[in-house]
């Protein structure tokens, strides 16, 4: 079984947590929504005392308020549809099932009414 996090943490400077977080949990994708940490920094944070090897996955240049991190071959991780706020993404093992992930950062209660945040969702099909 795979292990997901997904954490927004609102560009707040959380290398060294998380990767204590992901370590504690055994994590295998992690999913970070407005994150401005520098890649190396995070990636450092998240190998540090382990033998996993965590590697970015490649950013989608259509949704870039989501950071996503993996100990599984990036490869694994394929790309799908994406907009400004979700991407799709297939998670292909050798000898497992495929697996279809969306990472989603959705409009803000703070600043939207129930409704307005229901109209900006947009079917995916």
């Amino acid at each position: 079984m795979l292990n997901f996090l997904f954490w927004n943490i609102n560009g707040k400077p959380l290398a060294s947590a998380i990767g204590k977080l992901v370590r504690q949990h055994q994590i295998d994708v992690l999913i970070l929504a407005e994150c401005r940490i520098a890649d190396t920094e995070l990636i450092r944070d998240l190998n540090t005392e382990t033998d996993d090897r965590y590697q970015l996955v490649e950013r989608d240049p259509f949704c870039e308020r989501l950071t996503l991190v993996t100990r599984m071959p990036v490869r694994s991780i394929r790309r799908g549809n994406s907009l400004s706020h979700w991407s799709l993404r297939r998670i292909v093992r050798p000898g497992q099932d495929e697996l279809i992930l969306g990472a989603f950062h959705l409009p803000s209660k703070l600043h939207r009414s129930r409704e307005s945040q229901s109209q900006g969702i947009p079917a995916i099909s």
